[in-house]
């Protein structure tokens, strides 16, 4: 077996986050719009696709358990903090949310924490399972093998509605990209705010790499 020793540069930065793309949140009724109002990367598709931008899953706020309140934020809309996704034909098929995270650099991923809303009386769940793929920026001869993609299932719960962090660890996955994807488990999906945890930037340098035997 062998194994690599590389330089490293560690960085005071949590997470290094500078973009997520993801389908736009949807309408839920006449009055919630669950949509990501605060994004500032390009919308396409016909404004189903937000692309290069960050809006309300990185804005510090987390939203209420009862997403139809509003805390005074979003011009007093309803829901405001709150993306939300619904299934096209929820039947316990593998349908999902996929989020694709970009970052300043390769990093070394310990956990992501997720605030989610847990209404299932109103046909809202947190997320069944997730999965979670490393990307490399720049592949390197002194780096052969990729990331194992990280499997996680949460536990359903029916009793308790309130929302929560729900904090999947990463297991040290490496990657300038993470492609996330939220099984449902109901017809919605709610999230308010993402939290990746890395401080550490991976800088990979060919002249001093040194392979070794273990």
């Amino acid at each position: 077996m062998y194994s690599w020793f590389v330089d490293k540069m560690w960085t005071a930065t949590v997470d290094g986050l500078v973009a997520y793309d993801v389908r736009q949140g949807d309408r839920r009724g006449t009055d919630l719009d669950f949509f990501d109002y605060t994004y500032d990367g390009t919308v396409v598709a016909g404004g189903n696709r937000l692309v290069g931008g960050l809006g309300q899953l990185t804005d510090g706020d987390e939203g209420a358990s009862n997403f139809r309140q509003h805390d005074g934020s979003g011009g007093g809309q309803r829901g405001y903090e709150w993306v939300g996704w619904k299934s096209a034909d929820y039947s316990g098929d593998d349908e999902y949310v996929e989020i694709v995270f970009h970052f300043d650099e390769d990093r070394n991923f310990t956990s992501a924490a997720f605030h989610v809303n847990n209404a299932f009386s109103r046909d809202v769940r947190v997320f069944r399972a997730a999965t979670f793929h490393f990307e490399r920026r720049r592949p390197t001869a002194a780096v052969t093998s990729l990331s194992v993609p990280v499997e996680f299932e949460y536990e359903r719960d029916d009793v308790m509605e309130y929302a929560r962090q729900v904090t999947v660890p990463l297991r040290h996955g490496v990657g300038q990209r993470v492609v996330a994807r939220f099984y449902f488990d109901s017809r919605w999906i709610m999230i308010s705010e993402v939290q990746f945890q890395s401080g550490q930037r991976i800088k990979i340098n060919p002249l001093t790499a040194c392979r070794v035997m273990c």
